[in-house]
């Protein structure tokens, strides 16, 4: 028996098990981790190996890359055992849907592959090549997870509206009694896992970058899901390698890229124009050293700053443009709605609390334009879909590009009549402010946006 080899059996659709090469393997999938230890002065960055091999058992998705490790050093491999296909039995089709050219190259990458993530950046149509995916097998069943009910509502309304049979799972509501099911992962997570491991065809997983952590609940789900199609839609990858590696073994490789640029050249995003907010730099945030601190007086609770962001979101309502003025804090939301209020601007603020059924019908609302305004925190960044939205204002200040993007992406969707698109940041003076300006800047020109 030669000792440097790699033997691999597939149990299911979800794992395999480690005949012979368990060393080998724990290597392969292995990834720099870390951890925070507190020093004398400060906390150091403690960075140790982590493998995603603890057992004799490990995900699917990982066998393309042992495979290729294998290949690449001339070193035998062998996998037994097959995964179940369910071949596609007709074209895509969808009422009224002329599908894009990345969405007809998706639906392919997934009938041939049976998974793999689709990595289109917001605004190409990730849940319409959702649909049209299912739209090429004879009545599977699909469970199809996202993070919250405001997209699980987003998902459900597109698949009615379709022509599939479709249902939702929570709120109290644990029946599945459609073919096609829309849920959030912590919800499903509470029905009986183990009755329906093999349940369903298709596992289609929204905004998959979000949430994937080692040991959370997404795994717990996904493991156990036995869907042998499987599905991953993302604007973004995650940039801890423990987490993308999760996606990997749990879904697949990256099998279809489309960024930002990609959709701005192809016409399928509008380019939107940036505009600037300037304000004065107070003297007294000088005396703040944290950043927490910092943030609070510097852009929460700054009046000057507000009253800037304030007097710009007045004149896209007098034009009747209608726009998300995004925060963070629930603070921020407040003072932002009492200037506004303050001016005669109608507006509403959706955040964590507001009840699911009301967010609903401010989208609508905003949507038919009986107002030009809503205040959001984060609970709208990703997934909102209103393709008519004509401005975003960036009000939360920070540096994540991932955020960036998803917040931009709201606004870069074409629509009937829709001439054009803005942007609006806040150009951010001061220490830890200034810089994290320039970094939201960065990531700007980096995608074609400025």
């Amino acid at each position: 028996m030669c000792i440097n080899m790699i033997n691999l059996k597939i149990i299911d659709s979800v794992t395999f098990e480690i005949i012979q090469g368990k060393d080998l393997v724990k290597k392969i999938l292995s990834y720099k981790a870390e951890y925070w230890k507190q020093g004398a002065y400060c906390k150091e960055r403690i960075e140790y190996d982590k493998s995603f091999v603890t057992g004799k058992y490990c995900y699917n998705g990982f066998i393309p890359r042992i495979r290729k490790y294998c290949e690449d050093r001339n070193i035998p491999f062998a996998c037994d055992g097959d995964i179940d296909i369910i071949k596609p039995v007709r074209k895509p089709k969808l009422k009224d849907i002329k599908f894009r050219d990345i969405q007809l190259e998706s639906i392919k990458q997934i009938n041939d592959k049976q998974t793999g993530v689709i990595n289109l950046s917001t605004g190409i149509g990730k849940t319409i090549f959702a649909a049209g995916l299912i739209s090429t097998y004879k009545n599977p069943k699909v469970l199809f997870i996202c993070r919250s009910n405001d997209l699980v509502n987003q998902a459900y309304e597109t698949f009615n509206s379709f022509g599939f049979k479709c249902c939702k799972i929570g709120n109290g509501k644990k029946v599945i009694d459609s073919p096609i099911v829309c849920g959030t992962v912590q919800t499903y997570k509470n029905l009986d896992l183990i009755k329906y491991c093999s349940y369903f065809d298709i596992l289609i997983v929204d905004e998959i970058h979000k949430g994937m952590n080692i040991g959370g609940q997404y795994e717990k789900v996904l493991s156990k899901v036995l869907a042998p199609i499987r599905v991953g839609l993302t604007g973004t990858i995650p940039k801890k390698i423990g987490n993308a590696m999760l996606i990997e073994g749990l879904i697949g490789e990256v099998v279809v890229k489309a960024d930002t640029v990609y959709g701005i050249k192809e016409n399928i995003l509008m380019k939107p124009k940036i505009e600037y907010i300037i304000y004065p730099l107070a003297k007294s945030i000088s005396k703040y050293s944290t950043y927490k601190e910092l943030y609070n007086h510097g852009i929460v609770e700054n009046t000057a700053r507000n009253n800037a962001i304030c007097k710009e979101i007045k004149k896209e309502v007098e034009d009747k443009n209608s726009s998300i003025i995004f925060c963070v804090e629930i603070k921020h939301i407040e003072n932002i709605s009492r200037i506004l209020t303050e001016k005669g601007i109608i507006h509403k603020c959706v955040y964590g609390d507001i009840d699911v059924d009301e967010r609903i019908k401010i989208k609508k609302d905003l949507i038919n334009k009986k107002y030009y305004a809503v205040i959001s925190s984060v609970v709208w960044v990703e997934g909102l879909d209103i393709p008519s939205l004509n401005c975003i204002f960036n009000i939360s200040g920070g540096k994540s590009n991932e955020a960036l993007l998803q917040k931009i992406g709201r606004v870069l969707r074409t629509s009937e009549n829709k001439k054009e698109c803005k942007v609006y940041e806040v150009l951010d003076p001061g220490k830890y402010l200034a810089d994290h300006t320039i970094k939201r800047l960065t990531v700007l020109k980096q995608n074609d946006i400025i």
